[in-house]
């Protein structure tokens, strides 16, 4: 991962993190660290996310979040700074390394200013094998069985700005 500064910042980011929040022990902690991978990645790049990946988190650098529909017009939706998680909620279709809707798909690329952006995440198969083993941490498996079908109906999306919902997308 590029040295212990890179280790120690993914680690002191991701315990930052709302996801860190929802493990409380250090060791539990440590634990779900280490089902985690870091990924470094060149500025521009695109992060191609594979159909079981359940979130990233921004350590360095930003994520843009951009919609593309049919018309192949391109929108910014969002750009996420370090700290931010990004959810893929068990949902939607991925392509080529892109969530796929109909004919829209939304894309996320890297954008930073020292050369390198760093995320780090889990798929939904180490986060279940995860949590498996410990049934005592009630929000994280919360967070891992939320779905975008259900999220999209709860009452309280309904009354989400649209800023909100670019937020959680």
């Amino acid at each position: 991962m590029g040295g212990c500064l890179s280790y120690d910042k993914a680690h002191e980011t991701l315990r930052r993190s709302v996801l860190g929040t929802l493990v409380k022990s250090d060791k539990d902690f440590d634990d779900f660290f280490r089902i985690c991978k870091t990924e470094v990645h060149a500025i521009s790049s695109l992060i191609h996310v594979n159909n079981n990946q359940a979130f990233y988190v921004v350590v360095s650098g930003e994520v843009l979040v951009t919609l593309r529909g049919a018309d192949d017009k391109s929108v910014l939706l969002n750009t996420f700074q370090p700290g931010d998680v990004i959810s893929f909620f068990r949902a939607g279709t991925i392509l080529a390394g892109s969530l796929v809707s109909h004919d829209l798909k939304l894309s996320l690329s890297f954008r930073s200013t020292d050369g390198m952006a760093i995320v780090i995440g889990a798929d939904y198969d180490a986060i279940d094998y995860y949590i498996e083993r410990r049934p005592h941490l009630h929000g994280l498996r919360a967070f891992s069985e939320l779905n975008w079908t259900e999220f999209r109906h709860l009452p309280a999306f309904a009354s989400l700005s649209v800023q909100q919902v670019r937020s959680i997308v």
